[in-house]
């Protein structure tokens, strides 16, 4: 393939990140912003004789205005290696993100108040650059409750009815068709039950 010797960067824009389902559907899986590379598999370096694609079937749709840099592997890689910081860099981010991804499955089986407030926050990190320190959120306006159920692999009515918890609870607020996100009210409601968030999601 190609494109096996590409790897491309998301230079300006935000990119949503959507996967083939067993349901012969595209759902939404994660939303990348400026400086992320959109084709992690591209760094693999023995792909394997069965095709990747075969089982792992994902594209990227424009969420704004959007410009992706194409580079050639061997040269991505080898500015990468000479800056030590850069590399350590990107495979944090890279181990951050299966951590990520692997709490989402510890709790799938979990309340969807759960699934929900994961969604929430993953989704108030990505879409506010200082997420960390900020303690309100608010979400642009095409991040509405389809969008979130996708996100948390719920149904559209289960997420409805966690919103509308989260709500009550002052977790988030409704105004505008936004949906702002309050981080430690959401933190909580983890916290005060048998789910713990692991370190780096706070």
């Amino acid at each position: 393939m190609k494109e096996r010797n590409k790897i491309f960067v998301l230079k300006k824009g935000r990119l949503l990140i959507q996967f083939y389902n067993q349901k012969g559907e595209y759902i939404n899986a994660q939303v990348v912003n400026e400086g992320c590379i959109i084709n992690i598999d591209g760094l693999i370096e023995n792909f394997p004789s069965q095709n990747l694609a075969e089982f792992i079937r994902y594209k990227a749709v424009s969420l704004e205005y959007s410009e992706i840099i194409e580079l050639e592997k061997e040269f991505f890689l080898s500015h990468l290696y000479v800056d030590p910081r850069a590399y350590h860099a990107l495979f944090e981010k890279i181990i951050t993100d299966l951590f990520t991804i692997y709490f989402a499955y510890l709790i799938s089986n979990e309340k969807t108040t759960y699934k929900v407030s994961w969604a929430l926050l993953r989704l108030a990190e990505t879409f506010s650059a200082q997420a960390k320190k900020q303690d309100i959120v608010r979400l642009p306006k095409y991040v509405n409750q389809k969008f979130i159920s996708q996100f948390a692999q719920t149904g559209l009515a289960r997420t409805s009815e966690a919103m509308a918890e989260l709500y009550e609870k002052d977790a988030i607020l409704l105004e505008n068709r936004r949906i702002t996100v309050d981080r430690k009210r959401i933190l909580a409601c983890f916290n005060s039950g048998s789910i713990k968030l692991p370190a780096f999601a706070l």
